[in-house]
């Protein structure tokens, strides 16, 4: 009974590690943040994904979402990330598409760098060079 209490008491500290925290918070945090009504709030988390690489995987349909927003940063951030995942964002791709056209170039560009990744192919139909 004792050897079992103490493999116990070994088992369950590896599986309460704290949470990984970006900028101060959870991802989970900034998922959410993508989110909110205010435009910063947005831009910050955006920001965060744009860092995470891989990670930004958890929030593939809001940034995708963000790729709608009103504020070209928020756009151009959104995009970075979403490349920065890679190919298994593919549903991405028709939104990037629709961003080589934004008025900002800075959102085009960030637009033609997330297709290249997502989507060769896609990228150069799209004339992205």
């Amino acid at each position: 009974m004792k050897r079992a209490i103490l493999l116990l008491l070994l088992v369950i500290p590896g599986g309460c590690a704290p949470e990984t925290l970006y900028n101060r918070k959870p991802l989970r945090y900034w998922k959410q943040e993508l989110k909110s009504h205010d435009s910063t709030a947005r831009y910050k988390a955006a920001v965060t994904f744009s860092e995470v690489g891989q990670k930004a995987r958890m929030a593939i349909p809001e940034l995708i979402e963000c790729l709608h927003d009103s504020e070209p940063h928020v756009v151009f951030y959104a995009a970075i990330a979403l490349g920065n995942v890679g190919p298994e964002v593919s549903e991405a791709v028709p939104e990037l598409v629709e961003l080589l056209k934004h008025p900002a170039p800075y959102v085009r560009e960030a637009a033609e760098q997330a297709l290249k990744k997502i989507d060769p192919e896609a990228a150069a139909k799209a004339g992205v060079k």
